[in-house]
């Protein structure tokens, strides 16, 4: 079962991010390894999830592997940014290696984004 967090607004989501893997591992962060920026790219994750310039929320999620953790970010827009963090133990498959040729196949089977900017009504 998956563990949830939600992201403190005076905090960013990397450092929450970083925490909420740790508290699974039950880890120091900073014994984290590999560390998170070998995995994603935590300027890309806070710019997507940060609000658009008008103000407005994102909505949308983003899974990813990290050692043997599925972890998914998501916020589902609305009045409120609020951003989630879950982590739950990976299934077999997906901390199973495989060769150099199947890593394409691999990466697009274990990575998954949806992000959407809202939409603006056509008076505006």
């Amino acid at each position: 079962m998956p563990t949830q967090y939600t992201v403190a607004d005076d905090e960013s989501l990397t450092v929450q991010l970083v925490q909420a893997i740790a508290d699974a591992a039950d880890v120091d962060p900073v014994d984290l390894s590999p560390p998170l920026y070998d995995v994603v790219d935590p300027e890309a994750l806070e710019a997507l999830f940060a609000p658009t310039d008008g103000g407005t929320t994102r909505r949308g999620r983003i899974e990813f592997s990290y050692a043997a953790y599925r972890v998914t970010v998501s916020v589902a827009g609305g009045s409120e940014h609020q951003i989630t963090i879950a982590v739950s133990e990976a299934d077999d498959e997906t901390t199973q290696p495989r060769s150099r040729e199947r890593a394409p196949d691999r990466i697009h089977g274990r990575q998954s984004s949806t992000l959407e900017s809202p939409r603006q009504s056509d008076g505006v």
